[in-house]
């Protein structure tokens, strides 16, 4: 994540208590090239090293849930705990923040990329159908859910994929319902919830896996 040096200083001094403090922001009027940039899990220096190298002044990182809660205006100053998922693009970031800090942080290699191939996955499983990755982005963003939102509206909330027949190699066209694409993100989902419960239970300090 990369922003303007004045947005940077706000959101770093948010988090005095945690990492960083951005300083010269300035000089003689003229805004520096300051980057704040949000990694996953374990912070490695060596991404800050990186965009130093590639003409940043100065380089300071922030672990993702945190750039999420804050973002997502969530208290994470306070002594009471807040729980946050942030599910990526690549990885799903779990962690409990408290006084500024992660205090329970866990990684899963586990996202939206995966759900997006297990819908690939059960659209060739269950209907012998060849369907790209913008396609199942489109379908998971439509109508897709993670939990039943009723059996009259699951009827009715419906799309048309459009792909190729593996059998003939032939243009097709499926009207897909909410239920079956829940069915194809299930196992995705219940991997993300299985971690968040880990998370939730303090058995992932600063686990990445």
């Amino acid at each position: 994540a990369v922003g303007p040096p004045d947005f940077t200083q706000l959101l770093v001094a948010a988090l005095k208590f945690s990492v960083i403090r951005v300083t010269g922001a300035f000089e003689f009027g003229v805004a520096v090239a300051v980057r704040l940039i949000a990694v996953p899990g374990q912070i490695d220096v060596a991404l800050a090293d990186a965009a130093i190298d590639a003409g940043a002044r100065e380089a300071h990182l922030i672990e993702e849930p945190m750039a999420a809660a804050i973002g997502a205006n969530l208290p994470v100053m306070g002594p009471e705990g807040t729980f946050i998922v942030d599910i990526g693009g690549g990885t799903s970031e779990i962690a409990m923040i408290s006084l500024g800090g992660v205090v329970i942080g866990r990684s899963v290699r586990t996202a939206v990329d995966e759900m997006d191939e297990a819908i690939i996955a059960y659209m060739r499983m269950r209907y012998g159908m060849l369907i790209g990755e913008k396609t199942a982005e489109d379908v998971k963003i439509e109508i897709g859910s993670a939990y039943p939102i009723g059996e009259e509206k699951d009827d009715n909330l419906a799309t048309v994929v459009r792909g190729r027949d593996l059998a003939t190699g032939l243009p097709k066209s499926l009207k897909i319902t909410t239920s079956e694409i829940r069915e194809a993100l299930s196992p995705i989902i219940s991997e993300i919830i299985g971690a968040s419960y880990q998370g939730l239970d303090g058995r992932a300090r600063r686990d990445r896996r």
